[in-house]
Parts: structure tokens; C-alpha cells; sequence
């Protein structure tokens, strides 16, 4: 510091303690400098300007002094040299090579001038007004009128708190960038500037090693990408000659595509649906064949308990199950008669007296009233039917249930039903192929009854003959015509 002093309220100075060699200021009289005029309004304030005295920059630090009762009673004041400050601008200038700082004041002042621009030196970023500028020329202590720079692009430095702009500076014929940040509590702003060919270095190199990088980043993408597109396309093509295969009507073994399901990622999760697709599809074209066969079979009989037993032996080999029955529905007497399981045959004779079932009982309401078959998982624990009838199956106890009933026409013929002594025995498969043949099965049933029936109507067919019209017909034979010429040229003859 140069000064350190106590002012009273009229800007006298009280008190005065200097740095050694400088002259003591005691006794002057500072009332129209500003920085005392806002301490004596009770703000600190600090304030860049030559002094009087030392004829030297300096930046002065001033404060209210108040009473007891809290009013303004003096003002205290430090002086420090300019240096103090610019040396600080001035080290970091020698230090930073192509970057260069300065210091503007409130006014827009450059009180310190940046290495590039040397003749900077306390002028101004803008034109002030008349008064502000008559301001300056004093707080300065200048001979000439305050000049300006001249660079329109530097006036925003007193308008925004931090940026960065470009410009060109006419006396070096070169571009700059220059950014600044206003300084916290005070209007005065701190400005780094450099080359623009400085700052755009390191920008330019930036960009080449990002092009270069990209350049080395796209060549490892399509690396990458040729690998991963023949990964992909391996499996794919083998995929491919799969399906053609398979629409070829040729064998599918899913071995033959296990490298491909065992695939983490879409192709083997592709691989595994489209197995399990052909898996499905075969499975339901054998189905539909053995339905086609099964009809065959059944359709070819004319004979009831033939065409019984088809249906049965059919069954058994596409459906696993324990026991089964055949029974047909009796509409004039409205029961369900067995007449098959799958171990004796009934007798087809109609007089024969054979064991019956009611309609309303177990699960037939169900199957007589629904026209799709009944899936029972679990018998014990299926309780919207319950099953109270005697069977032929009880003694295996069931567990599981597989029934459909027969129609034709739109009428019940009889129904169909299986069992299984495991819980699960039976699935929609099966459910699936049973109802698709009973269709045929019903048809079948229905037309060998109906040979049946004529059989029987034949057997039992008794010719009534009526002697009264007998004698009818000889009378009018006899009376005809035809006899009555006869019966002359019978006579004529005799004669």
C-alpha cells in the first residue's frame, strides 16, 4: 500500500500514514473525490484513478466510519500502488506465452493493457458521454482528451456479465478472440485475449484426431459389421435351406439346427420358434391324417359292432387312456345304453336287455347339452359335475376324464368316453382329435343302426293276405270280357 488515512465528513484528511519517501497527506482535502463521496454516503467503494499527489495509478479501498448511534462520522482509506494490481495482469502475461490479459475499470477504462495491445493503456472500450468522459480525463489526470480504441466488438465487455467475441485489430492486421468475466461486486471486467490462429489450434488439431478417429471408428464399424453380418447370415442361410426342406415334404430333425437354437441372441431364439413351428405343423398334418384314416376305417363297416370296434381300436392308438365306453341313446326310452368298452362288446340285438346310464347324471348332462367334448384334468377336484354312477372303469379309479358326445343331423347318437387312472392323463391334442372324430363316428353309428333296423323290419315282416278280396278278383276276372269270349269259343268248340 502506498497511503493508509482518516477523513472526516468535509473530505479532510486526519490522519495520514504513507510509505516511506512518499509525503505525508494530513491536512488535503479529498471532498470531490468520488471514492470518499460514496463512503460518506455509507457504501465501501473502491476506485481506480491517479492521484493528485503521487502523480501514480492507484486503486483506492474506502469505508464508512460510524458512531454509537450508527451514523457516518468519517471514512477510512487505503491506497495501493497501481502495480499492485497490473503486476498481478503483467506476471500472468510473461508466464502465458500467447495469451495475454488486461483490466477494464467501471467506466470502461483499460487501466491495464494487455501484452498484444501495449497502447491500450487508460483508453477507453467506448464513447462516453460528455460528463462521464470529463470524469475520466480527471480520475486519470490526463493532459488530453481520453481516446478511445476504436473496436466497436469491445463495447459489449460493458454490457454482459462473461463472453467471448472475435476481432480484428487494423494496427497488427491480425484477428483476435478475447472473452471476459465481469469481476463480483464491482463493475469491472478482467479480459483474456490471444491470436485467433492460437485459438484455433488446438481447435483444429481437436478435429483432425476426431476425423481421424472417425475414420478409424468407421473402418472398425464395418469390420465389425462384415463379421456380424456373417454371423447373421450363416445361420440364416442355414435356416433358409431348412425351410426349403421342410416345404419340400423332406424329414425335419431339430438336430439339424441345434448350433443355431443354441444361439443367445434373435437368430437362435428364431431358430427355436421356427422348430418348434414345424414340430407343431407336422404334428397336426399326422393328426389330420390319422383322422382322415380313422374315417376310413369307421365309414368302410355297415355292421354295428363292427364300426364300434373300429371307433375304439381307432382311438386307442392316437389317444393314450385306461378305460373307455360306447354308449348310444335310446330316444324312446330317453337313456344312454352301454354297448362297448374296450374290453367286451354288448350285444347289437336290440331285444338283448343291456345296462343303461341316466341322461342327468356325472358328466353326460354336459356332453348331451354341449356339442364340444369335456376336458376333466383332475375328477377329484373338478366340482361343477360330480360322478355317482356305477362303471365299468371304477375299478382302475380315474383320475382323469376325456368324453364328447355323437351327433348327426343335429341329433345325439351316443357319446364317447375315456379315462386315464393319472391326474393330467389327457390334453387339448387329444381333446382336439377326439372331437374331430366323432364327427365321422356319429354318421358311421347312425347308419349301421339304420341297416340294423332294416334287417330287422325284414325278418319280422308278416304278408296278410284278405280272402274277401280274393274272391273280389276271381269275380270280376270271371265276369270280364275277355273270359266271357273265351268261355264262347269254348262252347263253340264243344259244339
Amino acid at each position: 500500500y502506498e497511503y493508509v488515512y482518516l477523513l472526516d465528513t468535509d473530505g479532510l484528511v486526519l490522519v495520514s500514514i504513507q510509505r516511506e519517501g512518499l509525503p505525508s497527506i494530513e491536512g488535503n482535502f479529498y471532498w470531490d473525490r468520488n471514492y470518499f463521496l460514496q463512503a460518506r454516503e455509507g457504501n465501501t467503494y473502491i476506485d481506480a484513478l491517479v492521484g493528485r499527489s503521487s502523480k501514480q495509478l492507484g486503486f483506492y479501498f474506502t469505508a464508512p466510519v460510524f458512531d454509537a448511534q450508527n451514523d457516518v462520522v468519517g471514512v477510512v482509506a487505503i491506497k495501493l500502488k497501481g502495480d499492485a494490481i497490473t503486476d498481478v495482469i503483467n506476471t500472468f502475461n510473461e508466464k502465458s506465452g500467447s495469451v495475454s490479459a488486461f483490466l477494464v475499470d467501471y467506466q470502461g477504462i483499460v487501466v491495464s493493457a494487455p501484452t498484444f495491445h501495449p497502447q491500450w493503456h487508460l483508453q477507453g472500450l467506448a464513447k462516453l458521454s460528455p460528463d462521464d468522459k470529463a470524469e475520466a480525463e480527471k480520475r486519470f489526470v490526463m493532459d488530453t482528451p481520453l481516446s478511445y480504441i476504436g473496436i466497436p466488438e469491445l463495447g459489449v465487455f460493458m454490457g454482459a456479465d462473461s463472453g467471448i467475441v472475435d476481432y480484428d485489430d487494423p494496427e497488427n492486421d491480425q484477428s483476435y478472440i478475447v472473452g471476459h468475466q465481469v469481476t463480483e461486486n464491482l463493475n469491472w471486467v478482467v479480459g483474456v485475449t490471444m491470436p485467433s490462429s492460437e485459438f484455433m489450434t488446438p481447435i483444429l488439431k481437436l478435429v483432425l484426431r476426431v476425423a481421424i478417429g472417425g475414420v478409424i471408428l468407421m473402418g472398425i464399424v464395418a469390420f465389425m459389421a462384415i463379421r456380424l453380418a456373417r454371423g447373421i447370415a450363416r445361420p440364416v442361410t442355414k435356416l433358409a435351406g431348412i425351410a426349403q426342406d421342410v416345404e419340400e415334404d423332406k424329414p425335419f430333425n431339430p438336430e439339424n439346427i441345434s448350433d443355431v437354437m443354441a444361439l443367445g441372441d434373435e437368430i437362435g431364439h428364431l431358430a427355436r420358434v421356427f422348430s418348434n413351428m414345424v414340430l407343431a405343423l407336422r404334428a397336426r398334418m399326422a393328426e389330420l391324417q390319422t383322422i382322415y384314416e380313422i374315417g376310413n376305417k369307421i365309414s368302410s363297416n355297415i355292421e354295428l359292432t363292427d364300426t364300434l370296434s373300429d371307433v375304439i381300436d381307432s382311438l386307442s392308438n392316437v389317444i393314450d387312456f385306461d378305460a373307455a365306453e360306447i354308449c348310444l341313446y335310446n330316444r324312446r326310452k330317453e337313456n344312454l345304453s352301454l354297448y362297448l368298452t374296450n374290453n367286451e362288446i354288448m350285444s347289437a340285438d336290440e331285444t338283448v336287455t343291456k345296462h343303461t346310464y341316466d341322461p342327468d347324471k356325472d358328466y353326460f348332462p354336459h356332453l348331451l347339452e354341449e356339442r364340444h367334448g369335456l376336458l376333466v384334468q383332475d375328477i377329484v377336484t373338478f366340482e361343477e359335475y360330480i360322478l355317482t354312477t356305477q362303471r365299468s372303469w371304477d375299478m382302475i379309479q380315474p383320475k382323469s376324464y376325456l368324453g364328447v358326445s355323437l351327433r348327426d343331423k343335429g341329433n345325439v347318437v351316443g357319446t364317447i368316453e375315456m379315462v386315464n387312472s393319472s391326474i393330467d392323463g389327457f390334453n387339448q391334442d387329444n381333446l382336439r382329435i377326439l372331437e374331430s372324430i366323432s364327427i365321422q363316428a356319429a354318421v358311421a353309428i347312425s347308419n349301421a343302426r339304420e341297416v340294423k333296423e332294416r334287417e330287422r323290419r325284414l325278418k319280422n315282416m308278416e304278408i296278410v293276405v284278405d280272402e274277401s278280396k280274393v274272391d273280389e278278383h276271381i269275380h270280376a276276372l270271371t265276369n270280364s270280357d275277355f273270359f266271357q269270349t273265351i268261355k264262347e269259343k269254348a262252347k263253340q268248340r264243344r259244339s
